[in-house]
């Protein structure tokens, strides 16, 4: 089902300075430890190379356009794309849907992906929009639970996104708008 998230392999590419490097094999190797090597596959991580990027970015277009002249699709929409009515749908971060989230092993990966793309939406939304962050202020953080093993590793990536000051809002320290379970 993870194949139906993007069209092609490695459709997504990470890119930035040498400083990047850590922040994005933290996130690969989170992806593979909760999603598993097949969603691996469907990005690549380039760093501090710009002319690799654009070679990549360049073959990957000729790919698209070789497959639509070859299957006869047009340019202009990509007509075979196929996402999963979960990945479509708006989140509405809220302390009942975070703390519903089913963010558990033994989901199917696409599931768990779609669960972990609301918790990290939810936690974006407690540390920029006014109204969630109300609601946190009036009840307390969000309460994000699931398989202990998962939510160590949602909370060691966290950890690691604060230490690098990735969550810093304002000048100060970061105060979570979320408290890991499980």
């Amino acid at each position: 089902m993870l194949k139906h998230l993007l069209f092609a392999a490695a459709a997504l590419l990470l890119t930035g300075p040498a400083a990047a490097e850590p922040y994005f094999r933290q996130i690969d190797e989170f992806v593979g430890k909760t999603l598993g090597d097949e969603a691996r596959k469907l990005y690549s991580i380039i760093i501090d190379d710009p002319a690799r990027v654009a070679r990549e970015m360049a073959q990957g277009l000729e790919a698209v356009h070789d497959y639509r002249r070859k299957h006869g699709d047009a340019y202009y929409y990509n007509w075979r794309l196929v996402i999963d009515r979960n990945f479509q749908q708006p989140f509405v971060a809220t302390h009942e849907s975070m703390a519903t989230l089913d963010i558990n092993e033994g989901s199917a990966p696409h599931e768990l992906a779609a669960n972990l793309r609301r918790a990290f939406s939810g936690i974006v939304s407690g540390n920029v929009r006014d109204d969630t962050a109300a609601a946190i202020e009036k009840h307390g953080p969000f309460e994000i639970d699931g398989s202990a093993r998962i939510m160590a590793l949602l909370d060691d990536l966290l950890a690691s996104f604060v230490a690098q000051e990735r969550m810093k809002i304002a000048a100060g320290s970061y105060r979570p708008c979320y408290r890991i379970l499980g």
